[in-house]
């Protein structure tokens, strides 16, 4: 029969000599009580379990038994988490690192036996089959960002993340244009179609998608400034099935809000983008025009949306024709960026500028790539001493 002490659940004996005790946890959604069922040889033994269950209960750390695995969880978490919290481009990512690199090793462990050694013994894995370590950072992002949800929600008593190291990031080598090749490169654009857009690239260090989103709206050539508020990419479009079937071109806020900024433009860019615009205006007025007034700054030739990789393979071309080092779209950023730099611009200006967090993020970026950087410093320290003169 069962019996019941003061602030306990129920405890009775089975058929088989061993004693169970049962706790009620809640009710679930259909209105049915949950319990935790414990056992022992003992009914003291059953009763101290019990006892330590409510003592959690009442300080709201009671895990419920259950068969969960760290892939049904992920899923779960990118569906009802991850989607409505983060841009586009960071879901797409987040989804294809779980698919294709997190499930596959660790997605049959159950949560609740989830342990550090597993996460660090594959991070090990990753960057020994050649994975780039920003690539694993992100892996690393997604699982503490996951389990510290599935802590907040009782599905694991705290997020081992906590005691996970995540990799060092090594830096992928930055290759900017020397000056030299910078000079060959302005000249040999001149006749491409994306020559205003390549200018634009150079000489603002907007990303890639940044500029291909930015609209008409967005620039003031009085003033000579442009804001940046979108971005413009493909993204992976899925069916009512939830199943990956194709992409879009798709425009979305930035994501942060140093990525959202106003910059300042030089005159021959001003220049550039008012004949760029007139050029515009008159493909919209010819008779019978197919052009779409979409308000980009950088359109096709029918006003609609650049391709990104578009644009890549139209740079690839113009520097292999012109045997010029085989750069990327942004690396043309990163061009701005240590232009700026070599000539004295202070790190902070260059940061609010190319949309960092803090100026420590350029500074870890590109100090490395400046040649002079340091030398160029103490010389100015030199004049300022010189124009002062000696201390009396």
């Amino acid at each position: 029969m069962a019996r019941r002490g003061p602030n306990e659940g129920t405890i009775y004996q089975r058929k088989d000599g061993r004693w169970e005790g049962k706790i009620f946890v809640r009710y679930d959604l259909d209105g049915r009580a949950k319990t935790i069922s414990v056992y022992g040889k003992s009914r003291k033994e059953v009763q101290d379990k019990l006892r330590d269950l409510a003592d959690a209960k009442r300080n709201n750390e009671l895990i419920e038994p259950h068969k969960t695995t760290l892939g049904q969880w992920l899923d779960y978490w990118l569906e009802n988490h991850a989607e409505t919290r983060v841009s586009a481009s960071t879901y797409e990512l987040y989804y294809s690192l779980i698919r294709l690199h997190i499930k596959p090793i660790l997605g049959y462990i159950k949560l609740l036996q989830l342990r550090p050694s597993d996460i660090q013994q594959f991070y090990t894995k990753k960057l020994k089959e050649g994975k780039a370590s920003q690539t694993v950072r992100h892996m690393h992002t997604v699982l503490k960002g996951s389990l510290k949800q599935a802590a907040r929600e009782s599905m694991i008593p705290r997020n081992i993340m906590d005691l996970v190291d995540p990799p060092k990031i090594i830096r992928r080598e930055i290759r900017p244009l020397t000056r030299e090749e910078i000079e060959v490169f302005l000249e040999v654009i001149k006749k491409s179609y994306y020559y205003p857009l390549f200018m634009g690239y150079l000489f603002t260090g907007l990303r890639r998608g940044e500029l291909l989103a930015l609209h008409w709206r967005d620039v003031d050539l009085e003033k000579g400034t442009l804001t940046v508020t979108e971005t413009l990419n493909r993204h992976k479009r899925k069916d009512k099935n939830e199943r990956t079937t194709n992409t879009e071109l798709l425009f979305g806020r930035t994501k942060t809000k140093s990525s959202r900024r106003t910059i300042p433009l030089p005159e021959v860019l001003i220049e550039l983008l008012r004949e760029h615009k007139a050029k515009q205006e008159a493909l919209k007025n010819q008779p019978d025009t197919f052009y779409q007034d979409t308000d980009l700054v950088f359109a096709t030739q029918k006003g609609t949306p650049i391709e990104p990789n578009s644009v890549l393979r139209a740079l690839k071309s113009i520097l292999k024709k012109n045997k010029l080092p085989q750069i990327s779209v942004h690396d043309l950023r990163h061009t701005f960026a240590t232009l700026l730099l070599s000539l004295g611009e202070n790190p902070k200006v260059v940061a609010e500028m190319m949309g960092h967090s803090n100026a420590s993020v350029t500074i870890d970026v590109y100090s490395h790539v400046v040649p002079g950087l340091k030398e160029l410093a103490v010389k100015k320290l030199d004049a300022f001493l010189k124009e002062k003169g000696p201390a009396e």
